[in-house]
């Protein structure tokens, strides 16, 4: 609870407290002064003190009322400002969410695209055993090299998104994807340089 709600919830119980129990002393002024009765000099004096005290009683009641009300003014104001500021949480966090959604669904069709990239690559791989040819090995690895660019390039985006939305999960998860790629690329890029310079001797 912050400081300003708790000043205002002090205040109100405070000023509820002493209307409470002035409330109680008007009560009972107002009780006795009924049973009372006048019948000497002596119950005489004891009821113009009673009515004196009940009208100053009286008069205090209508100041802490005063008090209380303010100091439930106040109260009002405290929640009105405390539930403008949850629902400006409640839009923050809705908008936040929609964002980290939304790059959670790139990441997701990232990873798709880099396991996809996984076959052609062992097909390469397979044809190379088998003792294919520069010219039909060299059009399948500028393929698969485009395909491993353009998830490079994917995963370096999301990472940039994710670290200026300060999401530092996916922006490890989205660079240790493209690491990875990164990793096969150059792997690919050295064969096809083999392949390539096989086809020149």
């Amino acid at each position: 609870m912050s400081t300003g709600a708790k000043k205002a919830e002090g205040a109100l119980a405070a000023a509820a407290l002493e209307f409470e129990r002035e409330l109680e002393r008007y009560e009972r002024l107002a009780s006795e002064l009924q049973r009372t009765e006048v019948s000497s000099e002596k119950t005489l004096a004891r009821s113009k003190k009673l009515l004196a005290d009940a009208s100053e009683s009286e008069q205090r009641l209508g100041g802490l009322l005063g008090g209380l009300l303010a100091a439930m003014n106040g109260a009002r104001d405290t929640q009105q400002t405390s539930m403008e500021h949850v629902l400006g949480a409640a839009k923050r966090m809705q908008v936040r969410a929609a964002e980290l959604q939304t790059l959670l669904d790139r990441f997701t069709k990232l990873g798709a695209a880099a396991r996809e990239v996984h076959g052609p690559v062992a097909q390469v791989a397979e044809r190379q055993a088998q003792g294919a040819t520069a010219d039909e090995l060299l059009p399948a690895l500028n393929e698969v090299r485009g395909r491993m660019d353009s998830v490079i390039t994917e995963a370096e985006a999301i990472a940039g998104l994710a670290r200026e939305g300060n999401w530092p999960d996916l922006v490890r998860e989205a660079s240790a994807l493209r690491d990875q790629v990164q990793a096969m690329r150059n792997r690919v890029l050295h064969v096809q340089r083999d392949v390539a310079q096989r086809a020149t001797s």
